[in-house]
């Protein structure tokens, strides 16, 4: 299980140890990773993975795995609260089509948290 951090340094999501289903700590599904492509259970893309970074469309830096390279400082690592039950991975929709990238960008992004996934979809 990957975990993924925000710009506190606390764990917001995880990677399923499938590789490919992203899962908020309360066990809830959110999004999932195709290539380097992270896209909402609603088929929206989101960003993308690269070097223990997860980017916004902007090229900002949203989240971090503890052996992210590049990028912002990154803060110190909280203690992992233990995951939730995890609920069950909808049927992947059609996927939204990649927009260009951004250049990677040194800088945090305005959705350093749970809204990267939650606050970009509209899920409460």
């Amino acid at each position: 299980m990957k975990f993924f951090y925000d710009i506190r340094g606390e764990a917001v999501a995880y990677l399923h140890k499938d590789k490919t289903s992203i899962f908020m700590l309360n066990g809830k599904p959110v999004a999932w990773l195709s290539e380097d492509c992270i896209y909402s259970i609603h088929g929206k893309y989101l960003g993308w993975f690269e070097n223990g970074w997860i980017y916004d469309t902007r090229g900002r830096c949203a989240l971090f795995t503890p052996k992210a390279k590049g990028g912002p400082p990154i803060p110190a690592i909280k203690p992992n609260p233990a995951p939730g039950e995890r609920g069950l991975m909808p049927i992947r929709v059609q996927a939204t089509m990649q927009p260009v990238r951004k250049p990677k960008s040194p800088t945090w992004s305005d959705f350093s948290g749970p809204e990267f996934f939650l606050g970009l979809i509209g899920i409460n």
